[in-house]
């Protein structure tokens, strides 16, 4: 009997729509890829030539007024954006680091899968990346200091042998030509529309082989950027934007909570079943799925 009323109850919550699927009982399951399009904002998305990007937030899940943490620097960012942690938490405020040097200390979304089982890499252009690279939490880690052509070449490669459940894939072309010849110029702009192509390459691939029916995408970026910098409080560098596309992510759904970098890595968690430490401050963003 208790069976039985189990069952039914089931039914009658996917009758009426209000069936709330459970993490996966295996995340080998599912995998994730997270994209950080280095010093992207959100209304340059906008105006850039972007039509894979804005294929990716018209058929998924999306915040343009998501924020990063102060300061608005890269390694501070993708520190947050990977541990769960704002920086009086992680401790990270520095902006260099150089092989050799110590790695960070918090747990990342890289060791916890790893500790789980699971497959992980990370693809990036920048060196200080490196800080990321916790020892034992990644089966590959590589830095490709070139645009982002040649990075998602190799990251397509290394997708379709090794087939990672976890993947952090970085381009740096728009802060690279933000500081050049400043946020918001053509140049940049231009930047963004190539970074577009890098992704979809990516996209075309997940498609061929099927990848992409269990792969959650979440394209995002560490900070924005004003004039030829950025690292303040200012709209222009705290402003990001945040994008999920993937199985069971609502279609066309503006976030209506407030999004910050550190929610993130909750939401990959939760997507791959792993328990979300419970000192992070980040949320995982369940609205965003059906």
């Amino acid at each position: 009997m208790k069976t039985w009323t189990i069952l039914l109850g089931l039914f009658l919550s996917l009758l009426v729509g209000d069936w709330i699927p459970a993490p996966p009982a295996h995340p080998e399951s599912r995998r994730v890829i997270v994209i950080s399009i280095d010093g992207a904002r959100p209304d340059a998305l906008l105006m850039a030539k972007t039509p894979t990007i804005t294929r990716l937030w018209k058929q998924g899940a999306s915040s343009f007024r998501a924020q990063t943490i102060f300061p608005s620097t890269t390694l501070p960012a993708h520190t947050s954006m990977l541990t769960g942690l704002s920086p009086d938490r992680h401790g990270v405020r520095h902006n260099n680091w150089w092989p050799g040097h110590p790695t960070v200390t918090a747990e990342t979304i890289f060791s916890l899968a790893k500790s789980h089982g699971l497959r992980t890499a990370m693809l990036v252009s920048k060196e200080k990346l490196g800080f990321l690279a916790r020892p034992g939490s990644l089966d590959h880690f590589e830095v490709l200091p070139h645009r982002a052509p040649v990075v998602v070449h190799r990251a397509v490669t290394y997708l379709g042998s090794e087939k990672p459940y976890l993947l952090l894939i970085h381009f740096t072309d728009a802060d690279l030509i933000g500081h050049r010849h400043g946020w918001m110029s053509p140049e940049y702009l231009v930047a963004l529309q190539t970074i577009d192509e890098a992704v979809e390459g990516l996209l075309a691939t997940l498609e061929e082989t099927g990848l992409v029916r269990e792969t959650l995408l979440i394209i995002t970026a560490d900070h924005g950027g004003h004039d030829f910098t950025h690292g303040t409080m200012l709209s222009e560098d705290m402003i990001i934007p945040w994008i999920a596309f993937g199985p069971g992510v609502r279609e066309g759904y503006e976030i209506p909570d407030q999004v910050v970098i550190y929610d993130t890595a909750s939401t990959v968690l939760s997507f791959l079943g792993i328990p979300i430490p419970a000192h992070w401050e980040g949320r995982p963003l369940q609205s965003i799925f059906r």
